[in-house]
Formats: C-alpha cells, structure tokens, sequence
C-alpha cells in the first residue's frame, strides 16, 4: 500500500509538470499569434481611418467641382446675356439706319 501511496504524489507531480509544460507550448504559440492580431488589427484601424480621410477629401473636391462648375456657368450665362444685349442694340441700330436711308432713298427727296 506504501507503493500506492508513493506513486500517487510521483504521478500527480508529472501530470503537473505535463500540464505546465502543455501551457507554456500553449503560450509560446498564443503570443506571436496576438501579436499578429494585433498587428492585423492596428493595420486596419489605419485603413478605415485613411478611407474616413480619403472620403472626406472626395467629398471637399467635389465640392469645389461643384462650385467651378457653378462659376463657369454663371460666366457662361453672363456673356450670353452680354451678346444677347448686344445683338439688340445692334438691332435697334440697324433698324434707325433704315429709318434714316428710307427717307434719303426715297424718289420724293
């Protein structure tokens, strides 16, 4: 029975050591692996940061198309209406030259 009795803690010993020696494997692969997730994690908060920034960089620049845009029609629509006006006086001008040779072409005169 003092056999029984030695080989118990001898067993429980090695299972132990077995154990610790299982963990420490355990760990040993554990941390390069959250070190990996944590690289992975780290590399893609800065992805979803850089597409926040490049985002808001689109949505400045088409902005400031929209604004060039609305310039350059407004300065369209400005010398359409600076030839538009232009036209008519030209018009007006024509019609008081003919009203001035209608008289001199006249056989009366």
């Amino acid at each position: 029975m003092s056999e029984i009795g030695d080989t118990v803690p001898d067993n429980l010993a090695s299972h132990t050591l077995a154990h610790l020696r299982r963990m420490d494997g355990v760990e040993k692969t554990m941390i390069p692996m959250i070190d990996l997730l944590s690289r992975h994690a780290m590399k893609a908060e800065r992805s979803d940061r850089d597409n926040r920034e490049s985002f808001a960089r689109i949505e400045r620049d088409l902005g400031e198309i929209k604004s060039d845009a609305i310039i350059s029609e407004n300065k369209s629509l400005d010398r359409l209406n600076e030839a538009l006006a232009l036209s008519r006086r030209i018009d007006k001008h024509e019609e008081r030259l003919d009203n001035i040779e209608k008289p001199l072409s006249s056989p009366h005169s």
